[in-house]
């Protein structure tokens, strides 16, 4: 991607961290009911949201996921009935060429700790506003 003009200013990890700059990460537990995800993804304009029991990532919840969900003839669907497999946790040193390995159609975002120890997400979108 550099060498077509791209990623110029941010190459890392890190420098898609340091842009987002104190940005909250919203997540849900697997017990949640599908109603309340679904509120909150749209309170909050999010196209996906981690899943974390027991202070673990342990699934996954994408804007068809949860559609799947909502249109689902089960009433008060929770979560873990939906989710999909864990956003990967990569390193803040991960060079943005490498994200292609984990982002795609199914995977559409990475997780990552910040050097204050937090944790923080990066989407598809945030590597669009890197470029």
């Amino acid at each position: 991607m550099r060498e077509r003009g791209f990623l110029e200013e941010a190459s890392t990890v890190k420098d898609i961290i340091d842009q987002k700059a104190g940005q909250e990460i919203f997540h849900c537990t697997p017990d949640q009911e599908i109603h309340i995800v679904l509120n909150l993804m749209k309170d909050h304009d999010l196209s996906q949201l981690p899943v974390m029991a027991d202070g673990k990532w342990v699934g996954g919840i994408t804007e068809n996921r949860l559609l799947e969900g909502v249109m689902s003839p089960e009433k008060n669907s929770k979560v873990q009935d939906i989710m999909g497999p864990p956003f990967p946790v990569v390193e803040m040193t991960t060079p943005l060429t490498q994200l292609r390995r984990y982002i795609n159609k199914e995977t559409p975002a990475v997780i990552t700790k910040d050097k204050k120890g937090d944790w923080q997400i990066i989407t598809n979108y945030d590597i669009i506003q890197a470029l």
